[in-house]
């Protein structure tokens, strides 16, 4: 709460805003806070692209020899299962779904074990459930997993590598983020893509933002607040999975064009502007 109000102090003592999506801007700093749109800037996220860190110096064999390290990478990262030794067994042609996020209330995680324990045990899908969270932070998830017998089926690697976390996308059947909330469109969308692994995704206002168009909206969003939607997608989604990156690989290749250097030519432009008009007595945030 005392972050939490000192957050607010600096909206109402502050005369210009940067944020990184046109739903902060709108629903928290105008809607709720009453802060006039003109000083408000919205500077998008650039590409998160993880398949510099698993290339490889040999382009006729990059596939075999980008298969093997990405192997190699992953066999590492089971070392780092937590509460699950055994899990370094399952490096051998093992498939899974990928799920790369922290344990927080608003990452949805509870949701997402509910739609995947539907999926093991009712729809019999062959895949384990790979996460990056410690469930040591949301006792909820540790006591989902044990209550429901899922130790050996959902995989938590804590305390990723960047190289580690790109081997996991690249040997994912399918990437998967039902966050209820991000202040930008999620990681996961572009992460995933750039190493050639199909994504779907939470229907949330700052990934409709990036995702425009309607057809590519039904086709890889679900609703994160509907288990059984979250797991009938998630199906789909392994059943097509050639056809789902297909199409989303025109997306992939157009926001990939938006780099961290033009994030950073924005915000430089932003405060030259900011820094030729005349000096208020309240300050900048």
């Amino acid at each position: 709460m005392e972050v939490f109000n000192s957050v607010e102090k600096t909206i109402e003592q502050a005369e210009h805003f940067v944020t990184y999506s046109d739903d902060v801007k709108y629903t928290t700093l105008v809607h709720r806070y009453h802060v006039n749109p003109d000083a408000v800037s919205v500077v998008r996220h650039g590409t998160n692209r993880l398949d510099e860190l698993i290339s490889v110096s040999a382009p006729s064999q990059g596939t075999d020899m980008q298969d093997a390290l990405c192997e190699n990478l992953f066999r590492g990262a089971l070392y780092k299962a937590i509460g699950n030794p055994g899990a370094v067994n399952f490096h051998n042609g093992v498939r899974f779904i990928f799920y790369a996020s922290q344990f927080r209330p608003n990452k949805n995680v509870i949701s997402l074990l509910r739609a995947y324990e539907y999926l093991l045990k009712r729809r019999y899908i062959g895949y384990k459930l790979v996460l990056t969270g410690n469930p040591k932070d949301i006792p909820e998830v540790a006591r989902f997993i044990s209550d429901h017998n899922l130790q050996n089926d959902v995989l938590c690697l804590h305390g990723l590598s960047a190289r580690e976390l790109a081997a996991c996308y690249r040997l994912a059947d399918l990437a998967v983020n039902p966050s209820l909330s991000e202040g930008g469109c999620p990681f996961t969308l572009t992460e995933a893509l750039s190493v050639g692994t199909p994504v779907v995704m939470a229907k949330i206002a700052v990934t409709e933002e990036v995702v425009t168009d309607p057809d590519m909206r039904d086709l890889m969003l679900f609703d994160p607040y509907d288990w059984k939607a979250i797991a009938d997608k998630i199906e789909w989604a392994l059943q097509n999975k050639e056809l789902l990156l297909e199409r989303q690989l025109p997306l992939y290749n157009k926001l990939a064009e938006r780099t961290w250097q033009n994030v950073v030519d924005e915000h430089v432009a932003i405060l030259d502007r900011i820094s030729s008009e005349p000096r208020q007595s309240s300050s900048p945030a």
